[in-house]
């Protein structure tokens, strides 16, 4: 039905059959037989023409034709219902009319973002398995067309299906039904089964049966607010669930309603169709939650349903764009002396990385889309106006550029949109993403499969000399399709390679391995006077315990141990390295000092009398109330003086789910949330920070042409050098 291959072959098959039955059959059987050659695909000027030639035939109120029909009207609507119960596309391209948004009755044309869902059907029915979709959306995308036009060719073209179609309120439902109700009412007659009965209207009000049609196909409408599960006590195969970021606030919810009832009642087979679509509302809901899970599982089939991300400037030149509508330019043209601001020309880059890093957009964008003057334009005035609004966060959640994104806190975080946009503003394509292989690991630690290996990347080196048996690392190098399709988990992020003469520090917080906090690992360059401290890399896992971690936070640290400068002899240094010790992390610690490191956080009261950084009793970081607060401290102040260029999304993500606390003033996560990476974050920024006076904040040197300008003589700067806090323990 989607993919060329799949309909060529079975329109062969059918030929073949047919043939094989008409040797064996009389004349006049044989005349009954259809199709005994390949049918004729016919454009849509032919099918037009066809079609209002056909409509002067038909007696619209006696339900009949005026005569009868000639061999060749016979064979135009025999070939075109074989076709379009065959082919999709075809169906849908020329006999399909709908609603478009300014209510006129047009042909239905795909868009862009509509093609590429039915690519990814293509996908999925030529590898021979059920399409099993959740799609997160931004808003007005012809998601919700598109999947209604495919439950709907199911119905119409094959016999006995049972379908579910719902959304979160029963007159959403309603709505949905009336889209599909508009595409039967202009299809010829000729082309549509009889009803049973037909539709019942009070089903869009209340739920149940909505219609049947004489081949035994039926659609059942049901809501997010009914009080049993959805499909309960049915076996469905062909599913449509609109608007289920909602369900959450609605009847039962979602676990009663799609986990306990309709996954239950949906058999996986290669003729199931099911799509739960909606765009985001809040973070860490049961959408949210499906959505990483899917993320994460898919690539390697351990999760049921694809996940599929649209973002709002899906289009391309040849095409068209969604956004902006023809109408908006001309209530709102580009001024012909338009700059785009600053964060409108990120925006833009980060949109050309999305499209470069996904298959499917790249193949209907081009490799080489960049995003035209027209969208920036209509981006920048529509987010100003959420602005004025404080409506940013609505806006975000309507008009994503990215699953991240799309997510929004429904609670007040510690840190502002603005805040929050701003770094996610900078975050960029990772150089590398990899996971690692090292002669302590076990395999079930290794966290990648052969498949997820890049071929045609090198694998980097990590040599790790110190202790008694220097070891060897390597990063493996995996395939990677983009943000919108990895949860972030079980792979090291490279933003930043380590340089000579720099200080990294890597903090890390460990858990219990077992799916629910994380093991995280960051890894920081602290600021000079001229440049601001920079996330380089990343690591997380929930499958990972404090010992598990051990090998990971050695070959990190040793890979962002660089040589100093020739004041302080050349030679590698190690960085350092502030591990959560309150838990388990101690283990992990432990079991890098028997290696021979030795640079970790010196554990020191900030209310002692003497404040002697060389004098300490214990190492490593202990999150008790004071230190919490002191981390937070560091953390808002840093973060919203932009101190710090974060490059990870799930760490920005993050940062968006912290609330304060209105009694003890400190952050904690909102109701399902993570902190994992922010705390491993904070523990390196407070160890490399902490006992630092007057730290540097970066700013840009002077140009050339500004001293010329200013007739200044360059002024000789002294050198910037670690402070004892950086140096390995031994040295102090």
């Amino acid at each position: 039905m989607y993919h060329h291959q799949v309909i060529d072959e079975r329109i062969q098959k059918v030929i073949e059959r047919n043939r094989e039955r008409a040797k064996q059959v009389s004349a006049e059987e044989r005349a009954r037989i259809y199709p005994l050659k390949p049918p004729v695909y016919h454009t849509r000027s032919e099918v037009e023409s066809g079609l209002g030639h056909l409509k002067t035939l038909w007696l619209e109120e006696e339900q009949r034709w005026s005569r009868a029909l000639l061999a060749e009207e016979t064979e135009f609507i025999r070939n075109s219902r074989f076709l379009c119960r065959y082919d999709f596309h075809y169906w849908k391209t020329r006999f399909v009319w709908i609603k478009d948004r300014s209510d006129r009755i047009v042909r239905y044309t795909p868009w862009v973002s509509q093609r590429i869902l039915n690519d990814i059907y293509a996908e999925n029915e030529y590898e021979g398995i059920g399409i099993e979709l959740q799609s997160l959306k931004a808003r007005q995308l012809g998601i919700s067309r598109e999947v209604s036009l495919t439950q709907l060719h199911r119905v119409q073209f094959y016999s006995h299906i049972n379908a579910v179609l719902a959304s979160s309120t029963p007159d959403k439902s309603g709505k949905l039904a009336d889209m599909m109700e508009i595409v039967i009412r202009y299809q010829p007659p000729w082309l549509v089964p009889g009803f049973t009965g037909g539709p019942r209207d009070a089903a869009k009000k209340q739920g149940g049966e909505w219609f049947e049609f004489d081949t035994g196909a039926a659609v059942t409408l049901q809501s997010g607010s009914q009080v049993s599960g959805i499909a309960r006590g049915t076996t469905p195969t062909v599913v449509h669930i609109s608007e289920l970021a909602e369900f959450e606030y609605q009847g039962l919810g979602p676990e009663e309603l799609i986990d306990s009832s309709l996954f239950r009642a949906v058999h996986p087979d290669a003729r199931v169709f099911m799509v739960l679509e909606s765009t985001a509302l809040g973070m860490n809901n049961w959408w949210h939650k499906t959505w990483l899970n899917s993320k994460s599982g898919w690539p390697q089939r351990r999760s049921r349903l694809r996940p599929v991300f649209l973002p709002w400037f899906i289009g391309s030149p040849e095409h068209g764009y969604v956004y902006p509508e023809p109408g908006f330019i001309k209530q709102s043209p580009v001024p012909a002396d338009y700059i785009p601001a600053h964060w409108a020309e990120e925006h833009a880059k980060r949109a050309q990385h999305f499209v470069q890093s996904n298959d499917l957009l790249r193949k209907y964008m081009g490799a080489n889309w960049q995003m035209p003057k027209e969208q920036i334009w209509f981006y920048e005035v529509e987010r100003q106006q959420a602005i004025n609004k404080n409506a940013l966060n609505k806006f975000f959640q309507e008009m994503p550029s990215s699953d991240d994104e799309a997510f929004q806190s429904t609670n007040i975080s510690i840190f502002s949109t603005d805040t929050i946009v701003a770094h996610r503003d900078r975050i960029r394509a990772p150089l590398g993403v990899y996971g690692l292989a090292g002669p302590d690991m076990s395999p079930r630690t290794m966290l990648y499969s052969r498949s997820q290996i890049e071929p045609a990347k090198a694998i980097v080196d990590i040599h790790y000399e110190w202790g008694r048996q220097p070891r060897h690392y390597q990063l493996i190098p995996l395939r990677w399709q983009g943000y919108a399709t990895d949860d972030g988990l079980d792979k090291i992020y490279i933003w930043e390679w380590p340089e000579d003469g720099h200080i990294y520090g890597v903090g890390g917080d460990t858990a219990d391995g077992i799916g629910k906090d994380r093991s995280v690992l960051e890894v920081l360059r602290k600021g000079t006077p001229y440049q601001t401290a920079r996330q380089c890399a990343e690591f997380a896992s929930d499958k990972l315990n404090a010992l598990d971690l051990t090998p990971y936070a050695m070959a990190l640290s040793a890979l962002y141990s660089v040589r100093t400068t020739e004041d302080y002899g050349g030679f590698r240094r190690q960085c350092r390295t502030a591990i959560e010790c309150k838990g388990k992390g101690d283990l992990t610690q432990l079991g890098m000092r028997l290696d021979g490191w030795s640079n970790f956080h010196p554990w020191i009261r900030p209310d002692n009398k003497r404040l002697d950084v060389s004098h300490y009793h214990k190492i490593g970081i202990f999150t008790n109330e004071w230190f919490r607060q002191s981390i937070q401290e560091y953390l808002t102040k840093m973060l919203r003086d932009m101190e710090v260029e974060l490059s990870s999304p799930y760490l920005v993500n993050e940062m968006q789910s912290l609330e304060a606390d209105s009694v003890s003033q400190s952050f904690h996560t909102a109701y399902g949330g993570h902190d994992d990476r922010v705390m491993s974050l904070g523990f390196i920024i407070i160890s490399l920070y902490q006992w630092e006076p007057n730290r540097p904040v970066a700013t840009a040197p002077p140009s050339a042409q500004q001293l010329a300008d200013a007739e200044m003589t360059p002024r000789a700067y002294a050198r910037y050098t670690p402070s004892s806090q950086e140096r390995p323990l031994e040295e102090l």
